[in-house]
């Protein structure tokens, strides 16, 4: 529940948060990315390759610069933040990723940078953009705004993310209490509270991911990529906790009769 209501963070709260990266990224990493995309802004193709890695500088990816120049808004951007930033560091390079999102007029505008660092250093590896139509922050948000925009499987997942676990717990307290030997309670037990395969959700893109061979504690989790990554619903079929259901009328059924038969053996006795 607290990390919900972290989730309803303000807009001005976030609308200047470079200073909030600054212990994991560099203010030269965050500077190259606002040049780049300055340049592309202003179809200064040119100084926007320039900051390409010497592997990218061809005529393929001029040409993808010329589509992504004729993405951004003519308008100048009313505001700008990081919505994201990880760092990697593969035998010894460090490779940072960014994720920006400008607010221009009529739309929302996010680019996403990767950069490394090389002998003559920094450059950036990848560059894309892309137009949306809501911010980021109200993308990833969890609230009930967010359930009149978010596609049904989106939903059923993230609801199943809660349910699951739910009816897990409940089940594995009804096992305590349901006449069964103990050595078989607490094998039922341990299958109750494992859910077997997994399906998970990306909140904000709508992505999913089937596993088949999973098993998961409890059938469900909710993660979030670090204090500015998206939210990723799991459930898993709580397989255990089904078949119990279906077997504990017998069980209950055979302790009734079991509770009758020795009470006739009682009367008899005292016949």
């Amino acid at each position: 529940m607290l990390a919900l209501a972290l989730a309803h963070a303000s807009w001005s709260a976030r609308a200047d948060n470079r200073a909030q990266f600054h212990a994991l990224v560099s203010a030269e990493e965050i500077a190259l990315a606002d040049q780049c995309f300055e340049a592309l802004r202003k179809h200064d193709l040119a100084a926007v390759e320039a900051k390409l890695d010497p592997s990218l500088r061809n005529a393929a990816t001029m040409a993808t610069l010329e589509k992504m120049a004729s993405l951004v808004p003519p308008q100048d951007p009313v505001s700008s933040d990081i919505f994201q930033g990880t760092v990697t560091t593969t035998n010894g390079v460090r490779s940072t990723r960014l994720t920006f999102q400008y607010l221009f007029p009529e739309a929302w505008l996010v680019a996403d940078f990767t950069e490394e660092e090389a002998d003559n250093g920094l450059l950036i590896r990848d560059f894309t953009v892309r137009l949306m139509n809501r911010s980021l922050w109200e993308l990833n948000a969890i609230s009930p705004k967010a359930l009149t925009f978010k596609p049904t499987a989106t939903l059923l997942v993230a609801g199943a993310a809660v349910v699951v676990p739910t009816f897990i717990l409940i089940t594995a307290v009804v096992c305590l209490l349901t006449p069964i030997r103990w050595r078989r309670k607490w094998l039922w037990l341990l299958f109750i509270l494992i859910g077997v395969t997994e399906l998970s959700v990306d909140w904000m893109t709508g992505e999913t991911s089937f596993h088949l061979l999973n098993f998961v504690l409890l059938g469900g989790s909710v993660l979030k990529g670090g204090a500015y990554g998206g939210w990723v619903f799991s459930m898993s079929l709580p397989l255990g906790a089904m078949i119990f259901w279906v077997k504990r009328p017998g069980w209950v059924e055979d302790h009734a009769r079991l509770l009758e038969q020795v009470e006739l053996e009682m009367r008899k006795e005292d016949l």
